[in-house]
């Protein structure tokens, strides 16, 4: 009889346990979802927050999240190619759409000038500076179209790199060591393979 007593509070401990457990990584995983959805992991003293909250989340719950947040240059650059600008905005790259938004317009506005120029023009010079003002929109335009096309991967990139970090998913080593170990891999005596994957996000060259 006391053999399953002793039984059966070892059962209920285990059982409190793993209900306690499972509340803290739910809590976690909604703490987390919060920081995620206001981008605020984005800053230093935001990433900080979901990496301490990121510690009460299992590795496969932080999986999850990461694929349900994970960001996509292809579709980014695929709505930009569409119309300027909409793939940025769709990613929530705020920053990125006004710069192409200012950029076309721009190019557009300079074109149209030069347009009106050229064909209101009465004299050699004035046809001419129409064509230059024209060629000149028509070049930022398509550089910025160009640029577009580009800051959807390069917005991926960082948003989920710092995702990543903040979910605590990348290795773990102080920034100095990263440096020395991606110029000498024998740094510190440190042979071990795991260490092919070094996060060097934190450096800004």
């Amino acid at each position: 009889m006391k053999i399953v007593s002793l039984v059966l509070v070892v059962m209920v401990c285990l059982s409190a346990f793993g209900y306690s457990e499972e509340s803290k990584n739910g809590e976690g995983i909604m703490k987390a979802n919060a920081i995620i959805d206001s981008k605020t992991f984005l800053t230093p003293e935001g990433k900080k927050k979901l990496m301490d909250v990121s510690k009460d989340i299992s590795s496969e719950w932080k999986m999850m999240i990461y694929s349900k947040n994970e960001k996509s240059g292809v579709l980014g650059c695929a709505l930009n190619l569409l119309v300027p600008s909409l793939g940025s905005w769709v990613m929530g790259d705020t920053t990125g759409a006004l710069v192409v938004v200012i950029g076309v317009g721009g190019g557009i506005l300079i074109y149209a000038i030069g347009y009106g120029m050229y064909a209101s023009s009465y004299s050699y010079s004035s046809a001419s500076g129409g064509t230059t003002l024209g060629l000149l929109g028509a070049g930022i335009m398509t550089v910025f179209e160009i640029v577009g096309l580009i800051l959807p991967w390069t917005y991926a990139d960082y948003y989920n790199k710092e995702l990543k970090g903040g979910l605590g998913m990348l290795a773990a080593l102080p920034a100095e060591q990263n440096y020395a170990f991606a110029y000498n891999p024998n740094f510190s005596g440190r042979n071990n393979i795991n260490l092919i994957n070094v996060d060097l996000v934190n450096y800004r060259f």
